[in-house]
C-alpha cells in the first residue's frame, strides 16, 4: 500500500532532503536487470519487458492471495468447499511458474 499513495509534501528542507535523488522501484529494478545483461547474466533480449513481467507478475499474486486469503475468511470456507485452490496451493503453482520463466531467462 505504501508504494500506491504519494507521501505528504514537506516544506522542511535540509541537507539530506537538498541531496536526496528520487528513485522509484522500477528504475531501480528495470536498471539491475540492464546490468544482469550487460554481465551476461541474462539471455532476455528485453530487460525492461522482463522487469515489467516479474513486477506485475509478484504484483498480481501478491493481491490474488490477498484475495483468497478474504475470500476465505468472509465464507468461512476452505479450498475443499470451492473450486479455488488453496492459499499455499496457488503459492506453490506461482512459484514454480515464476522460477521456470526466471530460469529460461538467466540459465
Amino acid at each position: 500500500m505504501m508504494f500506491f499513495v504519494r507521501a505528504p509534501p514537506s516544506d522542511k528542507i535540509g541537507p539530506y532532503e537538498k541531496e536526496y535523488r528520487p528513485l522509484t522501484l522500477v528504475q531501480k529494478g528495470i536498471g539491475l536487470v540492464q546490468r544482469s545483461v550487460a554481465e551476461g547474466e541474462n539471455k532476455d533480449a528485453d530487460p525492461n519487458g522482463l522487469y515489467f513481467y516479474m513486477y506485475a507478475s509478484c504484483l498480481g499474486a501478491a493481491k490474488f492471495e490477498a484475495d483468497l486469503k478474504l475470500h476465505f475468511r468472509i465464507t468461512n470456507s476452505t479450498s475443499n468447499e470451492t473450486n479455488l485452490p488453496s492459499v499455499d496451493e496457488f503459492r506453490e503453482f506461482f512459484l514454480k511458474e515464476y522460477r521456470n520463466r526466471l530460469e529460461k531467462a538467466y540459465v
